[in-house]
């Protein structure tokens, strides 16, 4: 993925953004950009612009949210989309197959429901650093998330023994989360 691109949408002028914003009347729809605040006591947990679009199905895609500027900022989704999703059926098929299942076994299972998003996040400079945590808690109730770290900036953190450990960031490496729902279908399936 070219995250210059996205970085120049984030670097945009407001008003240019706002074009895209997400509906607020429907709760349904996540899509568009947007700002997060989320604040507890004293301090703000997550503070971040952000970017939330449909990939696939592509006859489902609701353009009037895809930013035309930068100009190859949509081509680039397109592209990002085609290859994560052969990245998430090799990953599907060698699950199936450590499971001793039949290799196809999740692809044909999430096949007819199959949905992919891309979420972007840019956390804008914060004049003081300490008060701000980052993302909120939450689990990945997808099937799988791939997660595309910018190699400036590191950031990604998970919770092991009651402690935060700092994943670092490897160039040109994709991290792998396996969601909700894959959890729940390994259980049943095994």
């Amino acid at each position: 993925m070219r995250c210059y691109v996205v970085k120049g949408l984030f670097h945009l002028p407001r008003e240019e953004k706002g074009k895209y914003t997400k509906n607020q009347s429907s709760p349904i729809s996540l899509e568009g950009y947007g700002t997060d605040k989320f604040v507890s006591k004293d301090r703000t947990i997550d503070r971040s612009d952000r970017l939330f679009l449909l990939l696939f199905p592509k006859d489902q895609w609701n353009l009037q949210m895809w930013p035309e500027k930068p100009h190859s900022l949509r081509e680039t989704f397109n592209e990002y989309g085609f290859k994560t999703s052969l990245v998430v059926e090799l990953l599907l098929k060698a699950m199936a197959k450590i499971l001793d299942l039949e290799e196809n076994y999740f692809v044909n299972h999430f096949e007819d429901q199959t949905t992919a998003h891309v979420l972007f996040n840019y956390y804008p400079p914060c004049s003081n650093p300490n008060l701000v945590y980052g993302l909120k808690p939450h689990t990945n109730g997808s099937m799988v998330t791939i997660v595309l770290p910018d190699r400036e900036v590191e950031g990604l953190q998970v919770f092991k023994d009651q402690k935060w450990i700092k994943i670092p960031v490897k160039p040109h490496a994709l991290v792998v989360n396996i969601g909700d729902q894959m959890k729940i279908c390994i259980l049943f399936s095994v």
